[in-house]
């Protein structure tokens, strides 16, 4: 019988018991059970995790990603803005109160970018995606060897 036992427990377990893998396999599966498994599949019971909970966190990191794509976009748009603002206070000669006026501009753009640069993390490539499942699936087989799991879900997606 399956217990009550989260998968967010389970990816912690599962993180501790691979001790002989390379450093930088190891940083791999840290950062996708930190960054993907444990907000989307962590909440989870084990004996209630289906195939649809798998589906779901990949639907769910495309969405993000699609916010990520109009968040960049705006990045550029604010960076532009800046360098426009830039120019023009390099260019602004002679008249001391219009240079005032254009470096103000180009602090507050320049501020505006800072701004709009917070939080701001990359597009989750295909090929992230594609470690995120074999993490998964690794995961996963290793708990239906174990008998904690009944199914690995991630062959399946």
């Amino acid at each position: 019988m399956l217990s009550d036992a989260g998968v967010g427990e389970d990816l912690e377990a599962w993180l501790k018991r691979k001790k002989s893998l390379a450093r930088t396999t190891t940083n791999g599966y840290e950062d996708h059970v930190r960054l993907y498994l444990q907000p989307h599949l962590g909440h989870i019971k084990r004996r209630d995790c289906k195939l649809r909970h798998v589906e779901a966190m990949y639907n769910a990191i495309e969405k993000e990603n699609a916010e990520r794509l109009i968040h960049h976009a705006r990045s550029v748009e604010l960076q532009e803005a800046r360098d426009a603002a830039h120019t023009a206070w390099v260019r602004a000669s002679g008249n001391v109160e219009e240079r005032r006026r254009t470096r103000r501009a180009y602090l507050d753009a320049n501020a505006a970018l800072r701004e709009g640069h917070k939080g701001k993390r990359k597009v989750t490539s295909a090929t992230t995606m594609h470690r995120i499942d074999a993490t998964l699936r690794s995961f996963l087989g290793s708990g239906v060897k174990r008998g904690d799991h009944t199914t690995n879900w991630a062959t399946m997606v």
